[in-house]
C-alpha cells in the first residue's frame, strides 16, 4: 500500500474523527436512553477488533497530543508519562470515593500491589 501524503493522512483523520464522533454519540443513545446491550448487536470479537484498532490509533497520537499541549515539552515520551501519572491520580481518587464495601477483591489486590510499588519506590528514592 502506497503512503498516503501529509494532506491525504489529515483529510484522513478529519474524516474518521467525525465518523468516530457520530458513532460515539450513536453508542451513547443506544447504550444510556435505549438501555441496549451492545453485546446484543456487536459480536464479542468484533468488539475486540474495534477496542484494538481505537487503542493503536490512541496509543500514536497521544503522545503527539500531549506534547503539543504541554509548552516546552518537545519530548512526547514525558508528556505521555506525565499524562499517564495525572491519569492514575484521577482513576484512584475514584476508587477512594467509592463505597469500600462494594470493591471487588480484584481491586483490593490490584490497590495493594500499586502500594508496594510506590513504597518500594520510596524506598529506592
Amino acid at each position: 500500500m502506497k503512503s498516503k501524503t501529509p494532506d491525504e493522512l489529515a483529510e484522513q483523520v478529519r474524516t474518521a474523527t467525525l465518523q468516530l464522533q457520530h458513532l460515539h454519540a450513536e453508542m451513547r443513545r443506544a447504550l444510556f436512553e435505549n438501555a441496549l446491550d451492545l453485546r446484543q448487536v456487536v459480536d464479542g470479537e468484533e468488539l475486540e477488533r474495534f477496542k484494538g484498532a481505537v487503542d493503536d490509533i490512541r496509543g500514536l497520537a497521544w503522545p503527539q497530543v500531549l506534547a503539543y499541549e504541554q509548552p516546552g515539552s518537545d519530548n512526547a515520551h514525558t508528556a505521555m508519562q506525565l499524562h499517564r501519572l495525572r491519569r492514575i491520580r484521577s482513576l484512584l481518587e475514584a476508587l477512594r470515593d467509592d463505597d469500600a464495601q462494594q470493591l471487588d477483591p480484584r481491586l483490593t489486590l490490584f490497590l495493594e500491589e500499586i502500594e508496594r510499588l510506590v513504597a518500594r519506590r520510596a524506598y529506592a528514592c
